[in-house]
Protein backbone atom coordinates (compact mmCIF):
# COMPACT_ATOMS: atom_id res chain seq x y z
CA UNK A 1 0.00 0.00 0.00
CA UNK A 2 2.94 2.33 0.70
CA UNK A 3 4.02 2.02 -2.96
CA UNK A 4 0.47 2.88 -4.13
CA UNK A 5 0.45 6.12 -2.12
CA UNK A 6 3.87 7.06 -3.41
CA UNK A 7 2.82 6.33 -6.99
CA UNK A 8 -0.32 8.41 -6.54
CA UNK A 9 1.71 11.28 -5.11
CA UNK A 10 4.15 11.11 -8.02
CA UNK A 11 1.29 10.98 -10.52
CA UNK A 12 -0.40 13.95 -8.83
CA UNK A 13 2.86 15.91 -9.07
CA UNK A 14 3.29 15.04 -12.77
CA UNK A 15 -0.28 16.11 -13.54
CA UNK A 16 0.16 19.40 -11.73
CA UNK A 17 3.40 20.28 -13.55
CA UNK A 18 2.52 19.39 -17.15
CA UNK A 19 -0.22 18.18 -19.45
CA UNK A 20 0.68 14.57 -20.32
CA UNK A 21 -1.09 13.50 -23.47
CA UNK A 22 -1.57 9.80 -22.91
CA UNK A 23 -1.44 7.17 -20.21
CA UNK A 24 1.66 5.86 -21.97
CA UNK A 25 3.30 9.29 -21.51
CA UNK A 26 2.46 9.12 -17.80
CA UNK A 27 3.79 5.56 -17.53
CA UNK A 28 7.08 6.62 -19.15
CA UNK A 29 7.38 9.64 -16.84
CA UNK A 30 6.71 7.49 -13.77
CA UNK A 31 9.29 4.92 -14.91
CA UNK A 32 11.85 7.73 -15.19
CA UNK A 33 11.08 8.45 -11.53
CA UNK A 34 11.71 4.80 -10.62
CA UNK A 35 8.15 3.44 -10.53
CA UNK A 36 7.21 0.24 -12.34
CA UNK A 37 3.59 0.70 -13.42
CA UNK A 38 1.29 -0.70 -16.06
CA UNK A 39 -1.32 1.09 -18.15
CA UNK A 40 -4.08 -0.42 -16.00
CA UNK A 41 -2.36 0.92 -12.85
CA UNK A 42 -2.22 4.37 -14.46
CA UNK A 43 -5.89 4.14 -15.41
CA UNK A 44 -6.95 3.17 -11.87
CA UNK A 45 -4.74 5.85 -10.35
CA UNK A 46 -6.15 8.55 -12.65
CA UNK A 47 -9.63 7.52 -11.57
CA UNK A 48 -8.65 7.65 -7.89
CA UNK A 49 -7.28 11.15 -8.37
CA UNK A 50 -10.39 12.25 -10.25
CA UNK A 51 -8.23 13.27 -13.23
CA UNK A 52 -10.10 14.55 -16.24
CA UNK A 53 -9.20 14.00 -19.87
CA UNK A 54 -9.36 17.41 -21.48
CA UNK A 55 -7.52 19.53 -24.06
CA UNK A 56 -4.26 21.45 -23.72
CA UNK A 57 -3.99 25.05 -24.99
CA UNK A 58 -2.59 23.61 -28.25
CA UNK A 59 -5.69 21.45 -28.73
CA UNK A 60 -4.11 18.10 -27.87
CA UNK A 61 -5.86 15.75 -25.43
CA UNK A 62 -4.29 15.54 -21.99
CA UNK A 63 -5.03 14.61 -18.38
CA UNK A 64 -5.53 17.20 -15.67
CA UNK A 65 -6.41 17.18 -12.02
CA UNK A 66 -9.78 18.78 -11.33
CA UNK A 67 -9.53 22.24 -9.89
CA UNK A 68 -12.18 23.66 -7.63
CA UNK A 69 -12.97 26.22 -10.31
CA UNK A 70 -13.55 23.36 -12.78
CA UNK A 71 -16.19 21.97 -10.45
CA UNK A 72 -17.79 25.36 -9.86
CA UNK A 73 -17.72 26.81 -13.37
CA UNK A 74 -19.94 29.79 -13.99
CA UNK A 75 -23.29 28.82 -15.47
CA UNK A 76 -22.31 30.32 -18.85
CA UNK A 77 -19.22 28.11 -19.12
CA UNK A 78 -21.22 24.95 -18.49
CA UNK A 79 -23.86 26.02 -20.97
CA UNK A 80 -21.15 26.38 -23.60
CA UNK A 81 -20.04 22.78 -23.04
CA UNK A 82 -23.52 21.24 -23.32
CA UNK A 83 -24.90 20.99 -26.85
CA UNK A 84 -28.17 19.13 -26.22
CA UNK A 85 -30.14 17.19 -23.61
CA UNK A 86 -32.55 14.45 -24.67
CA UNK A 87 -34.35 11.60 -22.93
CA UNK A 88 -36.46 8.54 -23.48
CA UNK A 89 -38.57 6.71 -20.92
CA UNK A 90 -35.51 5.34 -19.09
CA UNK A 91 -32.49 7.60 -19.43
CA UNK A 92 -31.39 11.21 -19.85
CA UNK A 93 -28.56 11.81 -22.32
CA UNK A 94 -26.49 14.99 -22.29
CA UNK A 95 -24.45 15.75 -25.41
CA UNK A 96 -21.37 17.92 -24.96
CA UNK A 97 -18.58 19.38 -27.01
CA UNK A 98 -15.80 16.83 -27.61
CA UNK A 99 -13.83 15.99 -24.47
CA UNK A 100 -16.27 17.76 -22.13
CA UNK A 101 -18.51 14.93 -20.97
CA UNK A 102 -16.37 14.11 -17.92
CA UNK A 103 -16.53 17.73 -16.72
CA UNK A 104 -20.33 17.77 -16.99
CA UNK A 105 -20.66 14.34 -15.33
CA UNK A 106 -18.32 15.41 -12.54
CA UNK A 107 -20.42 18.55 -12.02
CA UNK A 108 -23.59 16.44 -11.76
CA UNK A 109 -21.92 13.89 -9.46
CA UNK A 110 -20.28 16.52 -7.29
CA UNK A 111 -23.39 18.64 -6.89
CA UNK A 112 -25.84 15.77 -7.39
CA UNK A 113 -28.74 15.14 -5.14
CA UNK A 114 -31.32 12.46 -4.59
CA UNK A 115 -32.67 13.09 -8.11
CA UNK A 116 -29.59 11.58 -9.78
CA UNK A 117 -28.33 8.06 -9.07
CA UNK A 118 -25.19 8.53 -11.10
CA UNK A 119 -23.62 9.36 -14.42
CA UNK A 120 -21.54 7.61 -17.06
CA UNK A 121 -19.39 9.84 -19.26
CA UNK A 122 -17.82 9.14 -22.60
CA UNK A 123 -16.00 11.73 -24.68
CA UNK A 124 -18.99 13.84 -25.70
CA UNK A 125 -21.96 12.04 -24.13
CA UNK A 126 -23.19 11.67 -20.54
CA UNK A 127 -25.80 9.11 -19.49
CA UNK A 128 -27.72 10.23 -16.43
CA UNK A 129 -29.46 7.56 -14.33
CA UNK A 130 -32.32 8.58 -12.09
CA UNK A 131 -34.10 6.66 -9.31
CA UNK A 132 -37.51 6.51 -10.96
CA UNK A 133 -38.86 6.84 -14.47
CA UNK A 134 -41.82 8.72 -13.03
CA UNK A 135 -39.74 11.86 -12.51
CA UNK A 136 -37.57 11.53 -15.64
CA UNK A 137 -39.28 14.23 -17.70
CA UNK A 138 -39.27 16.68 -14.79
CA UNK A 139 -35.56 16.11 -14.11
CA UNK A 140 -34.75 16.42 -17.82
CA UNK A 141 -36.48 19.82 -17.86
CA UNK A 142 -34.58 20.87 -14.71
CA UNK A 143 -31.27 19.86 -16.33
CA UNK A 144 -32.15 21.78 -19.51
CA UNK A 145 -32.91 24.86 -17.39
CA UNK A 146 -29.73 24.39 -15.33
CA UNK A 147 -27.56 24.19 -18.46
CA UNK A 148 -29.49 26.91 -20.31
CA UNK A 149 -30.87 24.54 -22.93
CA UNK A 150 -34.57 24.83 -22.03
Amino acid sequence: MEKELTTLDALRTLLSKKDPGTQEDLRADLEKLGFEVTQSTISRSLKKLGALKTFSPTGESCYRLPEEKTLTHAQESLSDLVTDIVHNDFLIVIYTSPGSASVIARKLDYFGNEKILGTVAGDDTVFVAIPSGKSLRKIAVELKDFFGKG
